[in-house]
């Protein structure tokens, strides 16, 4: 039915390429505009840190204001703090929380372990020698130091027991690894457990703070991965611009390009201008979204270049209308059933997926879109700028 209306409709499309180009350049250019100055908000995926999913019982009237009060009070004023779940949820009161990890800085850790050696001086210590060979922490609970020469062990853990290491509380410290004398491993009481107890004592003994869950990555990890997310959207790009250059011919190549390009860059810039958390599940979907995007083109593609040997003659334009309109019942079932699961898992998919799903949600919106006015009409562009003819427009890829 959709097909049949759509058909006999006969939108002009080619009649508003102009406006849409210039609606889209404007879309792309404010995208550019809040990516460049206003940034995305990384999550613990990208920016590095610690996460923790943490829950209050029900009926608690602590709210997202007061926790980050709480965590405040505790010594970490830069939390942030995100309520989370959906009008069904029996237990509104469970919440997000990320905070830098700037307590597991190696290199500050190494020297406040220095300077307490310096001062307790285990063993026949110098005055002015630098013990300390590494120090570096594995994860939350565990860190490993080495010395240049053997110590008092008595003396070394009295020394390492002193030391401040911010949220990590100080549980044990053994010798690490086979005849060495020299490594030790250092035990702390999960932080999960530090920030419950903290948390209850400054909202009050009476609230019960549940710590669901605990994720930390490293400053430079996080700083890896923001590097690999980049790489992968260019090399994505790239390697659909190859497909579709031996697929069909370098005359439709462009249009894909710059429809993927416009597609990513919209939904990024949403996700800067609106400061929503930014993380691998975002790439996850911007790269998902490609695929979607792609294949809606390329059914477009398909019949363009199978209208332009039987439409010999009949100007290019007409043809590319035709072969959107024909297109175009396709396009609206299978974006809308697309959008309508995307929604479901909006509403009840939980916290985990929700920024992938508002961001496929948009994309299949201007994925849509990008295929009727960005890389439908750019063939006709790329025609005339390479001086191609009908014949070769026409040819079958092998």
């Amino acid at each position: 039915m959709i097909q049949i209306i759509s058909t006999k409709l006969r939108i002009p499309f080619m009649k508003f390429q102009i406006p849409m180009i210039l609606f889209s350049t404007f879309l792309t250019g404010a995208a550019l505009y809040f990516i460049f100055t206003k940034g995305f908000n990384y999550g613990v995926d990208f920016e590095g840190g610690v996460q923790i999913v943490l829950s209050l019982p029900e009926g608690s009237k602590v709210d997202a204001e007061q926790l980050r009060k709480g965590f405040k009070d505790i010594g970490l004023p830069d939390a942030s703090v995100q309520a989370y779940g959906t009008q069904f949820d029996k237990k509104p009161h469970d919440f997000i929380v990320h905070f830098p990890a700037d307590f597991l800085d190696d290199g500050s850790a190494l020297a406040k372990v220095e300077q307490s050696l310096a001062s307790s001086r285990p063993g026949d210590m110098a005055k002015d020698e630098k013990l300390v060979q590494q120090f570096r922490f594995v994860g939350l609970e565990k860190a490993y130091l080495t010395l240049s020469r053997p110590v008092n062990f008595e003396g070394l853990k009295k020394s390492v027991s002193g030391v401040d290491f911010g949220m990590l509380k100080f549980v044990e410290i053994a010798p690490f690894g086979r005849g060495s004398q020299n490594e030790f491993q250092i035990g702390f009481v999960g932080i999960g457990k530090t920030v419950t107890e903290a948390l209850s004592k400054a909202l009050g003994a009476e609230t019960e703070v549940t710590i669901q869950k605990v994720d930390f990555v490293g400053a430079k990890v996080g700083s890896d991965l923001r590097t690999s997310a980049i790489l992968s959207l260019i090399i994505m790009i790239a390697l659909i611009f190859v497909y579709i250059f031996v697929r069909f011919d370098l005359v439709y190549a462009p249009g894909v390009v710059l429809a993927l390009i416009h597609d990513v860059l919209i939904t990024a810039g949403f996700f800067a201008m609106t400061g929503m958390e930014f993380d691998l599940t975002i790439v996850a979907a911007l790269l998902t979204l490609a695929g979607y995007s792609i294949n809606d083109t390329i059914v477009v593609y398909d019949r363009v270049r199978e209208l332009s040997a039987t439409m010999k003659g009949k100007p290019f334009n007409e043809i590319i209308d035709l072969s959107i309109n024909q297109m175009l019942g396709r396009t609206i079932i299978t974006g809308g059933s697309t959008f309508i699961a995307t929604l479901a898992l909006w509403i009840f998919g939980g916290p985990v997926i929700h920024g992938f799903a508002i961001a496929f949600l948009i994309g299949i919106v201007v994925g849509t879109y990008s295929s009727v006015f960005i890389a439908a009409p750019t063939i006709a562009l790329s025609r005339k700028l390479l001086g191609v003819n009908d014949a070769r427009l026409s040819k079958v890829a092998a």
